[in-house]
């Protein structure tokens, strides 16, 4: 019993000497250092970087300035493009105002009818070209005495213009009319299609002779 007792002891003795000699002493925690960045220097600007770049319009607007017909039966177009529909026709010397550019194209607003369209720039010119003298008739013309003496001729020729679209019993008397859903007529209008009305859309359709039964009315 008592050499049990001093193996038991001596087993003890030498765990607790193990166990010191297997200690270690823990490392201290440390926290972990902020990084430090450096301050900028004086007078040192950072520019912004843009990603993208401001495209240019390519239409260029101009103010209004008034511009001559320089051709015959020059296209007055819906857009840019000879793809455009055609609106109308102007002979040399018709007015319009220019009010914008997009390359060869200048957009205008014609001076009689006051709509507006594309006419390519060669056939614009600042200067109001030359025109020549009508031709004589061969027969006087009769004397009339104008009842309407006061008003020039462009505004007879709307007047009959809107007389004659007024009769109209339907929405499209022109092309350029719209419907009654808001739709622009183009070749619907009855001015497109052959036979049956024939209203009376443009400048061009109004003759001296209408001019001057319009005055003697």
């Amino acid at each position: 019993m008592r050499k049990v007792a001093a193996w038991v002891g001596l087993f003890l003795a030498a765990l607790a000497l193990f166990g010191r000699e297997d200690e270690k002493p823990s490392t201290p925690y440390s926290a972990p250092q902020p990084s430090v960045v450096a301050p900028e220097q004086p007078g040192t600007i950072t520019a912004p970087v843009h990603s993208d770049t401001t495209k240019q319009s390519q239409t260029d607007a101009t103010s209004a300035e008034a511009m001559y017909v320089t051709g015959n039966g020059v296209a007055f177009r819906a857009g840019p493009s000879t793809e455009q529909a055609i609106i109308d026709r102007f002979d040399k010397g018709r007015e319009v105002q220019r009010m914008a550019r997009r390359a060869e194209w200048s957009e205008v607003q014609d001076q009689l009818t006051q709509r507006r369209g594309w006419i390519a720039t060669r056939f614009l010119s600042n200067a109001q070209p030359e025109r020549r003298a009508p031709q004589e008739a061969k027969s006087p013309p009769k004397e009339r005495a104008p009842s309407l003496p006061n008003i020039s001729d462009a505004t007879i020729v709307q007047r009959i213009i809107a007389q004659s679209i007024a009769g109209y019993p339907g929405s499209c008397p022109c092309p350029y009319s719209r419907d009654r859903g808001g739709r622009r007529c183009a070749k619907r209008s009855a001015y497109s299609k052959p036979g049956g009305y024939a209203p009376i859309c443009f400048a061009e359709d109004v003759s001296r002779d209408m001019i001057a039964a319009f005055r003697d009315q």
